[in-house]
């Protein structure tokens, strides 16, 4: 639900600490000529021995843990017409990627998660924009979720690929939400793949007490314009924005009293400061105004859809 944006440098950073973890792995796999799962030994095909032996190459390494969200797609075609087993769970195939890229890469402790989520720089869940996903130092053991998008179980060679990791709240990364659902067929969308107007709120009116609009009597319907089926089937968002409707309520009354502009007015003038218009529109809404800066509080893109269609910003 809120865009993510390609960052190539921040990548590139990425596949430097992960390409040791992965290549040390593919080099022990293919010298003993099979990996141990759960006490039994695993055997790579034929097919998938000589893929391996190409990722021990960097720049094929790279296009796989720095593809960009778009190659997705034909990396599982790739995979569907000659590798079908590596995407069949329980397969040897698939628990010998599984074994390379998840539990000796992901799982292992050299690959830093908190470091990793510091460079994404991201404050609020992409996939619900309802909750926050701040950090803390290491040593507080906080930090939000990481969510594989193409689940482990079924692509285990995305498995430290930059832009399939996702942080999130725990909310929308619960075992009965997305799970290890594929996101192919529940119809997702990668968020560094959104595209502006995919989501978009309204709202309805349905009573409204006008000697105390803000009275139980009052109430205000909350919903999509537009919006992406699957996310809004799995992360149940329509559901949960229908609890946030005294948001647009407030919403509602400052346009009414013509707040905006009696404010915008005097922040502009006001002696010492110098704000820009998307300040005057942030402290206006009670949130951020801008779609690059949407992640940076909960229910920012409610309030930036819901502003523009009252008036309060442009």
């Amino acid at each position: 639900m809120i865009k993510l944006y390609i960052n190539s440098g921040t990548a590139e950073d990425h596949f430097k600490i992960v390409k040791p973890l992965v290549q040390k792995r593919i080099d022990s796999a293919l010298t003993t000529g099979y990996i141990t799962y759960n006490e039994v030994r695993r055997y790579p095909s034929n097919d998938l021995r000589d893929y391996l032996t190409l990722l021990k190459d960097d720049d094929e390494l790279r296009t796989l843990i720095s593809a960009p969200p778009s190659a997705f797609e034909g990396i599982i075609d790739y995979m569907s017409g000659n590798l079908m087993g590596a995407i069949t769970p329980g397969s040897d195939d698939n628990l010998v990627l599984w074994n390379i890229f998840i539990s000796h890469s992901y799982n292992k402790k050299e690959f830093k998660k908190l470091d990793f989520i510091k460079r994404i720089s991201l404050d609020t869940c992409p996939y619900c924009n309802r909750s926050y996903i701040y950090h803390l130092p290491e040593q507080y053991r906080v930090k939000p979720q990481l969510d594989h998008f193409y689940p482990q179980s079924i692509y285990p060679f995305f498995g430290v690929s930059f832009y399939n990791l996702i942080p999130c709240c725990q909310t929308c990364n619960g075992l009965d939400v997305k799970a290890d659902n594929d996101p192919v067929s529940i119809g997702l969308i990668n968020p560094y793949l959104l595209e502006e107007g995919q989501f978009e709120f309204t709202y309805k009116i349905v009573n409204i007490n006008f000697m105390n609009p803000l009275a139980d009597k009052t109430s205000v319907e909350l919903r999509f314009k537009n919006a992406i089926r699957g996310h809004l089937n799995t992360f149940k968002l329509h559901l949960l924005y229908a609890q946030h409707t005294d948001h647009v309520l407030e919403l509602i009354i400052k346009s009414k009293v013509a707040y905006s502009e009696r404010y915008r007015e005097y922040l502009r003038t006001y002696t010492g400061f110098n704000l820009s218009n998307a300040e005057i529109d942030r402290l206006i809404l009670g949130n951020y105004s801008t779609i690059t800066d949407t992640h940076k509080r909960p229910l920012a893109k409610l309030y930036q859809d819901i502003g523009r269609k009252l008036g309060l910003i442009e």
